[in-house]
């Protein structure tokens, strides 16, 4: 069996310029504990790394918003 603190997470951002791809390797054990990680279920597992490593690692590295400009009455 493999080492838990051993496992390795890629992530990797594209947001169509090649000058903004961006692509870190984390370790899994700083996420979670391997007795929170046993605990889940394979889907469960899937959707933490997207929802909870990925989503986080992302929104260091993007800023997004929008708000509806309001026009002036003359």
């Amino acid at each position: 069996m493999t080492d838990f603190n051993k496992i390795k997470i890629t992530l990797k951002l594209s947001i169509g310029f090649p000058v903004a791809n961006r692509e870190e390797e984390t370790f899994l054990s700083e996420h979670i504990s391997e007795e929170e990680w046993n605990k889940l279920g394979f889907f469960e597992k899937d959707e933490f790394i997207q929802k909870e490593i990925l989503r986080e690692w992302a929104y260091d590295y993007i800023e997004m918003s929008a708000h509806i400009e309001e026009q002036g009455y003359d």
